[in-house]
């Protein structure tokens, strides 16, 4: 429903999503998108045309946008929209029989959705439970996240700060945790980056994600390195001096590089179809939403190296420990043996 400002005169009409257009929906990008978001991005090419022109009543219109979950038609500036809740999000159920309202401002720029009148339906609380209280969840995450980055920070100005830490092992530990900073600084930005609603917003939440995958794989890669290291360190001494920094940040980062730039150009060239069928070229349908998001098998280029990473750790922290256990059961003497190793290992200090 649409109340429009002015001159306290208020008019009520029904809000929905117009008639699908003859659009390929057997693109590969389309397939992905869920019916509600075809159908809005269906409205949004039909009203291309008419984005900052007049409407009937000689007044500027707010263009079709999708927020992720509800579409917003054309609409003219200075009016108030009212739709349905969403039927489910997340797996949840919401009441449908209240409204989301969003704001068509004077110059045709839309506000931001309010979804506060949405109440969930979670019948283990007994009924219905605010929303409020589900968005609780990402607070939690972005105060996780920024608490880790503080940490993951101070931690870092100490390793690089103190000339003392500074060796081979510790440059392994700066790695990995900046690995780990940079994947909690890029979910917090993309996060913010979500609730941009101009078309740049689709394009900064892409990168944003596309770095997040890039340093979430670096992630696994340092991991790696870190077992891969400690392996050697405890079973294969005579190798650790061999291998450079060199090779390892090769491992650490140029792995991951490869792995993101053959992941992003495989579902790149995915999409080209769909975009080629909507017509208007990729920043067309893209301005809309991440297709790099929905899920497709070729995620498994990605996926397949953390498991093989997982595995490989596996394998080296299982032997360390036996290596590491072995000689408590021979001799008082494999006590101190052994001991001594984890020292060497863990560093003396």
């Amino acid at each position: 429903m649409r109340s429009r400002g002015g001159g306290g005169v208020r008019a009520e009409v029904l809000c929905r999503p117009g008639d699908s257009l003859a659009t390929s929906r057997d693109s590969p990008l389309l397939r992905n998108l869920s019916p509600d978001h075809l159908a809005c991005f269906e409205a949004r090419i039909r009203e291309s045309q008419r984005v900052g022109a007049a409407d009937g009543d000689g007044g500027v219109l707010c263009p079709v946008v999708w927020d992720g979950i509800t579409c917003w038609l054309a609409t003219p500036q200075d009016t108030t929209v009212f739709l349905p809740c969403m039927a489910t999000l997340n797996g949840v159920p919401y009441d449908i029989t209240k409204n989301v309202s969003r704001v068509c401002g004077l110059g045709g720029e839309w506000r931001p959705s309010d979804y506060n009148a949405c109440l969930p339906l979670l019948p283990e609380h007994g009924g219905v439970q605010r929303a409020a209280a589900v968005d609780n969840l990402a607070t939690i995450h972005q105060l996780g996240f920024g608490l880790s980055a503080a940490a993951l920070t101070i931690g870092l100005y100490i390793f690089i700060r103190l000339k003392d830490l500074r060796c081979l092992r510790n440059t392994l530990h700066i790695n990995l945790m900046l690995t780990y900073l940079m994947v909690g600084l890029t979910w917090l930005l993309a996060a913010s980056a979500q609730v941009i609603e101009t078309d740049v917003g689709g394009p900064i939440f892409c990168t944003l994600f596309l770095l997040h995958l890039l340093f979430h794989v670096a992630n696994f890669s340092w991991m790696f390195v870190e077992g891969l290291y400690l392996y050697l360190l405890v079973l294969r001494a005579f190798y650790v001096e061999k291998i450079k920094l060199r090779l390892y940040l090769l491992i650490g980062w140029g792995v991951p590089v490869a792995v993101t730039v053959l992941w992003a150009c495989a579902r790149v060239a995915e999409d080209i179809p769909g975009q080629e069928d909507a017509g208007g070229g990729r920043w067309k349908v893209w301005h809309l939403t991440c297709p790099w998001v929905q899920e497709s098998t070729l995620d498994w280029l990605h996926r397949a190296p953390v498991l093989l990473v997982l595995a490989l750790n596996t394998f080296f922290l299982t032997h360390v420990m036996l290596a590491s256990t072995a000689p408590l059961s021979m001799s008082p003497r494999g006590v101190s043996s052994s001991t001594s190793s984890l020292e060497d290992m863990c560093g003396k200090h």
